[in-house]
């Protein structure tokens, strides 16, 4: 590997991460779908918590397994007035940013500008940071709260003094607050020094100690949500599967993941044997996340289905790949494998950006009926989509879904319909948009709410745009659709995966 210039590196890193931002945008219509609203949501039962709790609710309701940071973090942008693709963008940049930390972290951490360089570069091009860094629940946050934490310690390690005690202790206390997996770092960064450095276990246990002070008003919603099961058991053979057989091509070739996977284990094995504190942090990290994440799915808290827990350990893999560089500069084979990875993950992302205007070119074909949604300019849009995906799948296009403007405005409010249960997924999300047109979009036909919706915007004279597509994977609930229809006299158009109609009141 040829040296590189302190001014050839921080060029290089930036234009790291550049092509970081421009991959992750190229997600945003993977991303605009009905799950956007389904996630967007859980704000509704947040605001629920804290308008019926106690004067504290605000700092210690968590939604499932997120802490309330992810709820302002929200609450501040639907107030501020920002659009859903606002919203996805806010993620994208904690996303983008921490592939600039993981740089700096990597040129501290490893000593060596190349090294720090092919870390940087297998976290911007990583198909798995893209496929999660516009979701807006925590997981981007996560990821930069992660790598702000790793760089705080590195930072520590160097110069345990006071002002970088201080950091390391709020970027540690920022962790608990993003989310609860995260605590697998400070842990791991524990055991790496009851390993290799013992005199710095009191020093850091109090900069910890005093983090935990802060962590204490989520204490409540951690027991609480840790107490309510929300999937079921996984089994040791169904995690050992997702993470063996499933992770590793699940958003880039499988080759690729492998190969990135291999010369991390190479460089956690080179950093063991040479004793490096910080790096061999990175190797425990990494080994600890794995363990956490297959805990949680074990014991029922997330489904083995949920790949977005895997950010966790992917900043400290891909420093992992760095390590495996250094002293290996002059080693063609690591450097040809390495490109042929990285290639091949870029190449896989471009391909699946060129795939959206493929598939949206096909819409009017596909679904005739959905040309309602551009017409709809009053009253009230039903949107029902039955899902042939599951929520976790972020390689998924829903081109019908994108016949709405994701730069409109929108807010999570009670629309008053009688009945109607507050943060209840099965009342289609209702959601009010800036021109005064409410928007509800159901994931399945259930034609009791959607008759009660229907009703309640017909008697205040509004008129009722409703879109249902997907059907054909749901025999069952096109069925009972079909027959609400027909009970209502409804004016529909089918299709065998479509039915469309307006009601006036």
């Amino acid at each position: 590997m040829r040296r590189v210039s302190a001014g050839q590196a921080a060029a290089i890193l930036l234009a790291l991460v550049a092509l970081a931002a421009l991959l992750q945008w190229s997600r945003f219509p993977f991303r605009w779908n009905q799950i956007t609203l389904a996630y967007g949501a859980y704000i509704a039962e947040w605001r629920h918590a804290v308008s019926t709790g106690p004067w504290y609710a605000s700092v210690s309701t968590w939604v499932g397994l997120h802490p309330p940071t992810y709820a302002w973090l929200l609450e501040g942008l639907l107030r501020a007035g920002a659009p859903p693709a606002v919203w996805h963008a806010a993620s994208g940049l904690f996303s983008v940013a921490s592939v600039f930390v993981v740089g700096l972290l990597a040129f501290r951490g490893l000593g060596a500008r190349g090294a720090a360089l092919v870390a940087a570069a297998v976290y911007a091009v990583s198909p798995q940071r893209s496929a999660y860094g516009l979701e807006i629940l925590n997981y981007p946050l996560m990821m930069l709260a992660v790598a702000l934490q790793m760089a705080a310690f590195a930072r520590w390690i160097a110069k345990p003094g006071r002002a970088e005690s201080v950091l390391l202790g709020l970027c540690t206390l920022a962790l608990a607050w993003v989310h609860v997996l995260a605590l697998a770092v400070p842990l791991s960064q524990l055991l790496t020094l009851l390993w290799l450095r013992r005199s710095a276990v009191p020093a850091f246990l109090r900069v910890s100690g005093l983090a935990a002070l802060g962590a204490l008003p989520l204490i409540p919603g951690f027991l609480e949500a840790s107490g309510d099961p929300i999937n079921e058991a996984a089994g040791l053979g169904a995690v050992l599967r997702h993470a063996l057989i499933d992770l590793p091509g699940r958003y880039g070739p499988a080759v690729a993941g492998w190969v990135v996977a291999g010369l991390a284990a190479l460089g956690a094995l080179s950093s063991i044997r040479k004793r490096d504190l910080v790096p061999t942090s990175w190797a425990v990290q990494a080994a600890v996340s794995t363990a956490a994440i297959g805990l949680a799915m074990s014991a029922s808290q997330a489904s083995a289905e949920q790949f977005q827990y895997w950010v966790l350990p992917l900043a400290p893999v891909a420093l992992l790949v760095g390590a495996a560089f250094v002293g290996r500069e002059a080693n063609q084979l690591l450097a040809l494998l390495l490109v042929a990875a990285l290639g091949a993950n870029t190449a896989s992302e471009v391909l699946d950006a060129g795939e959206v205007r493929a598939l949206r070119s096909l819409v009017d074909r596909s679904h005739p009926r959905s040309a309602l949604i551009e017409q709809w300019d009053a009253g009230a849009l039903v949107l029902i989509q039955t899902p042939w995906f599951l929520d976790d799948d972020k390689d998924s296009i829903d081109p019908v879904f994108a016949r709405l403007d994701a730069w409109q405005a929108l807010d999570f409010a009670d629309p008053g319909v009688p009945g109607m249960t507050p943060a209840d997924p099965f009342w289609g999300q209702p959601a009010l948009l800036e021109d005064g047109r409410w928007l509800y979009t159901f994931t399945t036909s259930k034609v009791e709410h959607l008759d009660a919706v229907v009703s309640h915007h017909l008697g205040l004279g509004q008129p009722v745009t409703v879109v249902a597509y997907g059907l054909a994977v749901d025999p069952a609930g096109r069925g009972r659709l079909r027959m609400w229809v027909g009970q209502r006299s409804f004016a529909a158009r089918w299709t065998d995966d479509e039915v469309a109609f307006v009601v006036q009141p």
